[in-house]
């Protein structure tokens, strides 16, 4: 469809969604265009005009208003443009009908309806205003605000993806643009699919919507997307800042960009941030919406399904972004502490889960001073293990681990927090940390700063000691039932006598502490641990047998106090017993 409206020609306008852009329609059809290209008309040359051009178009809508051109424009459905004549607008009506086929930039361009001034009363009959209750014309701007503003994201969402996305496809590798960008182009297609179907509604309803919650609701689980984005933003804007200052085209063009106005005078960070303040704005709309909104109200109980689902969707996305952030912190420590030295003969990975507390985390970091000596040590708190370091230039055979770019190394081993650990208030600025035969006393910055250490560690220490005694109850649970199944009628019993492992390679922590675990009909029973990599444990396990035809499974594992006892996968064996009972060795 293409179609021109010529200077002084009459326009009807439907909508003013922002203030430099209309909603018109004319002769060659509905459409966007700027308002700077118009000139209201005043009321008796309005009505004249207005009212001898309805029959060239088929007649303007109940809520048009006249307006003149005072430029040629044209409307051309191919386009995203806009300018003076010879350029092209994107139609409205020929572009909701399409909106579904079209690539999700295209969609930017005509869907959007940035944030205005303008309310949900000027866009309707005014003796529909005068009609309806306070409440409800508060509960229809509401929803109005909603629509306007996601119409105004999903134009900053175009925007992103075509001035700097596809522009930066000549300047960056696909993983580096990844690395950026991330999947903002499901999130452009996810909310322009969002804003056509809020817009269609808007617009089947004559711009009073009695029914939203239910309608907004289905497509809230397509916005789950953002966990993937938002979780990536920290790293997103390290990685740009480094790519900035490695590569002085990217820069030129980020910086050319940003002074060429195209960007409107903001900085691609700054536009990367948009989708997180999106995602975390929904439930403050549809709160709006639903303070307006009686609980009688047919709406009601499906505006509370739907707050309900988006700040679930909410909760997902900044859970990502900690779960990255946490990430992103304990692989720092990594990059900065020389965990190997003489005093710790194994290796210690804390990017890997803990034991029983799922994915390790750092709570807590900061300055401390031994009490008597004054020397400088760093501490970390973390999900399971509280760490005490020291610069690498004040411990002995620093030379190396300067030379492989730590700054610090370890002052003691690594402290497992269900290890007898316990904190002492010694007065002051001070207190000590007892570990079994081991203290270290030291002194916080302020008195503050020390009782935040102390909590912190005593709290860590109870959670942690809580879920060492859950995983006890769950192995003792295991038990009972062991004996349960021996008090039913059972077939008998299944001697296995694991004999010795061979050759097994060392762990992932370097070390070889290795026992042999074996489950028949929910019974777990375990070997004794024993170091080397040829182990003769020489043990009997004796299981309750219930039917003839049960499997069990034996795998060795190697002992870490820091993480789940890493399974040698090779190790894994399992037979199928056919008979009932059996006495058997087995040489693994």
């Amino acid at each position: 469809m293409r179609g021109t409206i010529t200077e002084g020609e009459v326009v009807g306008i439907i909508i003013k969604p922002e203030a430099n852009w209309w909603k018109i329609e004319s002769k060659a059809g509905q459409g966007l265009v700027p308002a700077t290209y118009l000139r209201e008309l005043d009321l008796q040359e309005g009505k004249a005009r207005f009212d001898g051009s309805k029959n060239e178009f088929g007649g303007h809508s109940a809520r048009s208003r006249p307006q003149i051109a005072s430029a040629n424009l044209e409307l051309d459905a191919n386009k995203s443009s806009y300018q003076r004549a010879g350029a092209s607008l994107m139609p409205l009506e020929s572009a909701e009908t399409g909106a579904r086929h079209r690539t999700p930039s295209m969609q930017g361009a005509f869907l959007g309806m940035a944030g205005s001034a303008e309310q949900w009363s000027s866009n309707v009959d005014p003796s529909l205003v005068s009609q309806i209750s306070n409440e409800e014309k508060k509960r229809q701007e509401a929803i109005f605000e909603l629509i306007v503003t996601e119409g105004s994201y999903v134009r900053d969402l175009q925007l992103v993806v075509e001035i700097f996305y596809r522009r930066m496809q000549d300047l960056m590798q696909e993983h580096d643009l990844r690395a950026v960008f991330a999947n903002i182009e499901d999130i452009l297609l996810a909310n322009s699919v969002l804003l056509s179907s809020l817009e269609d509604l808007q617009q089947k309803n004559s711009f009073f919507i009695d029914l939203f919650g239910n309608h907004f609701a289905t497509f809230i689980p397509s916005l789950e997307c953002y966990a993937t984005y938002c979780g990536n933003q920290m790293a997103a804007q390290k990685f740009l800042k480094r790519r900035q200052e490695e590569d002085a085209k990217l820069d030129r063009f980020l910086k050319e960009t940003f002074r060429s106005g195209k960007s409107r005078s903001l900085d691609l960070n700054s536009w990367l941030l948009k989708p997180m303040q999106r995602i975390t704005r929904y439930s403050l709309l549809l709160k709006q919406i639903l303070q307006h909104t009686p609980n009688n109200h047919p709406d009601f109980v499906g505006l509370q399904q739907a707050l309900r689902l988006i700040e679930r969707v909410a909760t997902n996305v900044n859970n990502a972004a900690q779960e990255y952030e946490n990430r992103l912190k304990v692989a720092e420590i990594m990059n900065l502490v020389d965990f190997e030295t003489d005093e710790v003969n194994f290796r210690i990975d804390l990017t890997t889960q803990t034991r029983h507390l799922g994915p390790r985390i750092c709570l807590l970091e900061g300055q401390l001073t031994k009490s008597k000596s004054g020397r400088k040590l760093h501490a970390y708190l973390l999900t399971d293990i509280l760490l005490f370091v020291e610069p690498s230039s004040k411990q002995s055979g620093s030379k190396v681990s300067s030379a492989k770019g730590y700054q610090f190394v370890l002052y003691r081993k690594p402290i497992p927090l269900v290890d007898h650990v316990a904190v002492q208030d010694t007065g002051e600025d001070s207190f000590a940390v007892v570990h079994g035969q081991d203290t270290v006393q030291v002194r916080a910055p302020n008195f503050s700063e020390k009782r935040r250490w102390i909590s912190s560690i005593n709290e860590q220490v109870e959670i942690c000691m809580i879920a060492e005694r859950s995983h006890r109850d769950q192995h003792s649970a295991m038990e009972s039932n062991r004996a349960r199944l021996a008090g039913v009628d059972a077939m008998g019993t299944l001697v296995i006598n694991v004999i010795e492992a061979r050759g097994l390679p060392p762990g992932a922590n370097g070390k070889r502490d290795v026992y042999c675990a074996v489950e028949l009909s929910g019974q777990i029973l375990k070997t004794k641990a024993l170091e080397g990599s040829n182990p003769r444990w020489n043990q009997s396990l004796s299981f309750t047998v219930v039917k003839s035809a049960t499997t069990f499974r034996l795998a060795t594992y190697n002992v870490d106090m820091f993480s789940p006892d890493g399974i040698y996968v090779n190790g894994i064996k399992m037979i199928r017993l056919l008979t009932g009972v059996l006495r058997t060795s087995w040489i693994y």
